[in-house]
């Protein structure tokens, strides 16, 4: 049934089809559509929706003076309620017998559907804001002392038509340096810096989507949505990381959650005030042994090299082969609604011990949980974060139930292997520029 508080709405709105924040979108928000579209994505209060199910494909609507799209949804289900007015293309189906009128017309390219819905995405994320302003603007505004949100936004605001098309022309290799910037700038421990708290300001994400529109059309970006492969993935240590510890992915675990409890346990002396200039563990990836390992696009080297955050700028790393014996069990993060899947279904409360660094990352105030690896390893062999769920999760405030979790300390297509299925291979010697991984080649 459709909820008590939105009927008025969606009676008003069902007579005439509607305009949804850009000219050329416009759908027909009939009941049955309505009633619908709301029993599919779960309970409502007031216009946002509960954990809504951003997997089934649904039609842009206006409820009232509220415009929703799924990626619109996404935003009230993390605490970002400033809309971006940019509806996907969707559809809804519908029942046997009722006949379909005025549906959605809204541009689909067919080549990059997918990616469309991906624009609105990357700049709802922290990291996905920051590829953005580095793809364009990194050359020709330093980020260092002086630049504010204004510089920012009127850079953004000038560029005209086809002035970031370029964009969507460039091939993988290109967007590892924007990528880079983006990894290098997170912080999970202290307040976003100057840059990242600009670009999270309304006016500056409005400006971004142009340029959002552009990287999310290129053809090499599709590679950001694939999942793990298998025959290609590498494990690259450092002079200060050492050899992956083989062999004992179940006492990893089991001491990475002895670790975690217990300082949990020591939080409650910290103070209560979120604001309170106080850190701890800040990370929610499986620390330790726990073997992890990334991809090696063709032709370059594995993206462990040189997309790290809190990276030392190393020139010199060694990296082993990882391949699976069999066929592993692998949790794809491909998203914010993924990641808060995988904390739902295996929760482990962090409350106290993550309350003053996330604070300080997102503003928010509340319940905390991550991931319980050690349970998450009972149902998957590994867990592996797509580039493209980098961008659009990590630093942001997840809804979990009543609570909420953060993706940080991973690094773009990171997995984390978390039982002993794999064969890691001898270590290799590698050198290149610590920003530029097409220069990185095995050592002769």
């Amino acid at each position: 049934m459709v909820p008590e508080q939105l009927k008025p709405a969606i009676q008003a709105e069902s007579r005439n089809s509607t305009e949804i924040g850009c000219p050329t979108i416009r759908c027909i928000t009939s009941p049955i559509r309505v009633t619908n579209w709301c029993e599919s994505i779960g309970p409502f209060s007031g216009s946002a929706a509960h954990r809504p199910d951003l997997k089934q494909p649904h039609t842009a609507l206006r409820l009232g003076r509220h415009d929703l799209t799924a990626a619109e949804l996404r935003r009230h289900t993390d605490g970002t309620q400033e809309p971006l007015s940019l509806p996907e293309t969707l559809s809804l189906p519908e029942p046997r017998g009722h006949r379909r009128q005025n549906r959605c017309t809204a541009p689909f390219d067919h080549r990059y559907g997918r990616r469309m819905g991906f624009a609105e995405d990357l700049v709802s994320g922290p990291r996905g804001r920051r590829l953005c302003f580095a793809a364009v603007a990194g050359p020709h505004l330093p980020t260092t002392f002086g630049i504010d949100a204004a510089r920012i936004a009127d850079f953004f605001d000038e560029l005209g038509d086809g002035d970031v098309d370029f964009l969507a022309s460039w091939e993988e290799s290109a967007f590892l340096d924007p990528l880079a910037e983006s990894v290098d700038r997170a912080r999970y421990w202290q307040e976003p810096d100057e840059v990242d708290r600009a670009l999270a300001l309304p006016d500056v994400r409005r400006a971004l989507v142009p340029t959002a529109r552009a990287i999310a059309s290129a053809p090499a970006v599709q590679r950001w949505f694939e999942p793990i492969d298998l025959g290609r993935q590498f494990h690259a240590e450092f002079a200060h990381t050492g050899p992956p510890g083989t062999g004992r992915a179940a006492k990893a675990l089991a001491d990475w959650r002895t670790s975690t409890v217990e300082d949990e346990r020591r939080a409650r002396n910290r103070p209560a005030d979120p604001a309170a200039p106080f850190s701890g563990f800040w990370w929610s990836s499986p620390t330790g042994e726990v073997v992890d390992s990334t991809c090696a696009p063709h032709g370059m080297g594995p993206l462990g090299l040189c997309l790290v955050e809190d990276d030392f700028g190393p020139e010199e790393a060694w990296c082993r082969s990882v391949r699976p014996t069999g066929a592993p069990r692998i949790f794809e993060i491909t998203g914010p609604a993924a990641w808060s899947e995988l904390a739902g279904r295996y929760p482990l409360e962090v409350s106290l011990s993550r309350r003053h660094d996330w604070w300080k990352v997102t503003g928010r105030a509340g319940r905390w949980v991550i991931p319980d690896w050690t349970a998450v390893a009972a149902d998957y062999d590994a867990v592996h974060l797509t580039v493209a769920g980098y961008l659009t999760g990590a630093g942001r405030a997840l809804p979990v139930g009543e609570a909420c979790s953060v993706l940080a300390g991973w690094n773009p297509g990171q997995t984390f292997w978390l039982t002993d299925v794999i064969v890691v291979g001898p270590a290799v010697r590698w050198h290149g520029d610590a920003a530029d991984l097409t220069t990185w080649t095995p050592a002769r």
